[in-house]
């Protein structure tokens, strides 16, 4: 698996999981010689509000993985605060259902922190990583859904009434062989909130990509999220059936392989507010977002983001997502990550293709090309058209 820059970015926001007053730490360690030898030992043990640490390292195997948490109020991190570094492996089997965790009646207060959930799959079944069933709510807080596979919702599946939350996470390869590559709300009166998410190349053989919604009154809410390279044949980003009434604010969906931003069946009520949508494969303002490019906010512009082909999903300086950007000033910065670097442009220097900031190129004695939503140098020497040019001539040409 290649390096991704982004994922740095999760251990650096540490959650708010101070245990309450008289609340025990229980530390589970890969190896089976912690305070208890499972995960689900910690927990069958544990009493509310206590915190269960997980060390670093891989864990798998049986009362690690695929076991049911139920309605204690507990936290379940790693201890390190890296996500990268605590991994539960559910195994990968291509041809069983075994999962990372499953759900039942779970409170809100359960809290689930820094953690990477992956080889979780369901062939047959629902929620490759996460099955979450019967009033289920737990919250996520800077997790990792890598690699999980299910006939719907890839890694997550959420059933009737179940509520959870996913704060900073990040949802990355995983793959539904019909609707929701990482997610699927598909039963009535679920309402999950998304905040500061990544959803990265997840794809659904069908229909929602990244997230499928379906069933009156399903209301997922996704804020300030950066959906980034997912495919479906159906929506990319997100797939609407039957009444689901989804919000979308200050969110970026742009360069999907496969597939319209975003896909309504019929009768879908979508509120859209401050978003960015560009250059997905089958269109961006279109479908159910017909007309809506311009209004509340929302445009269709190039993101500019930090560096892209290293998966690197930060805004750059000149990002028109970034906070009190024009035309957008009043949404504050849109997507799940705000401006951190400066913008980089396709800069020729002596015919060889660099990405450059406009003064490297310029102390190099390069030229820009004069499309800064060109992010390739492929072919290389350079692409044409080359021309020198000015930064506000820049500024000018990438707002379309």
């Amino acid at each position: 698996m290649r390096p991704i820059a982004m994922l740095a970015t999760l251990a650096l926001l540490p959650g708010l999981l101070a245990a309450g007053a008289g609340a025990a730490t229980i530390v589970v360690r890969p190896d089976g010689t912690g305070d208890y030898p499972t995960i689900r030992d910690a927990i069958l043990a544990a009493t509310a509000g206590d915190v269960i640490e997980l060390t670093d390292g891989t864990f798998s195997g049986e009362w690690n993985t695929d076991f049911w948490i139920g309605t204690k109020p507990l936290t379940l991190r790693g201890q390190s605060g890296n996500a990268e570094a605590v991994i539960l492996d559910a195994g990968s089997d291509p041809l069983v259902t075994r999962r990372c965790l499953n759900f039942q009646e779970t409170p809100a207060t359960f809290v689930v922190a820094h953690i990477t959930f992956t080889g979780g799959t369901a062939p047959t079944e629902y929620g490759g990583a996460l099955f979450l069933q019967t009033s289920a709510s737990p919250r996520f807080e800077h997790c990792i859904f890598r690699g999980n596979l299910a006939t719907r919702g890839g890694a997550v599946f959420l059933m009737d009434d179940c509520t959870p939350s996913f704060f900073h996470c990040l949802f990355i390869d995983n793959e539904a062989t019909s609707y929701g590559g990482a997610v699927m709300c598909g039963m009535p009166n679920t309402s999950a909130l998304f905040d500061h998410c990544l959803f990265v190349r997840n794809v659904a053989a069908y229909g929602g990509g990244a997230i499928a919604a379906w069933n009156s009154p399903t209301t997922p809410r996704i804020t300030n999220c950066t959906f980034y390279g997912n495919a479906a044949p159906d929506g990319a980003a997100l797939a609407i059936r039957w009444g689901a009434e989804p919000t979308l604010e200050r969110t970026i969906i742009a360069y999907s392989t496969q597939g319209a931003a975003v896909w309504c069946e019929t009768g879908c009520n979508l509120d859209v507010e401050c978003c960015n949508l560009f250059h997905n494969a089958g269109g961006d303002w279109v479908g159910p977002l017909a007309g809506a490019e311009g209004s509340h906010g929302n445009i269709g512009l190039n993101p500019l983001f930090c560096d892209r082909g290293a998966d690197d999903l930060r805004l750059c300086s000149a990002s028109p997502c970034a906070a009190g950007s024009p035309p957008n000033a009043e949404c504050d910065y849109i997507g799940a990550r705000q401006a951190a670097c400066e913008c980089l442009f396709v800069c020729c220097v002596g015919g060889t293709c660099q990405f450059l900031t406009v003064s490297e190129c310029g102390a190099l004695a390069g030229a820009l090309v004069t499309d800064p939503a060109l992010q390739s140098c492929d072919p290389n020497p350079c692409p044409v058209p080359v021309e020198p040019t000015t930064w506000g001539a820049l500024k000018a040409r990438y707002r379309r």
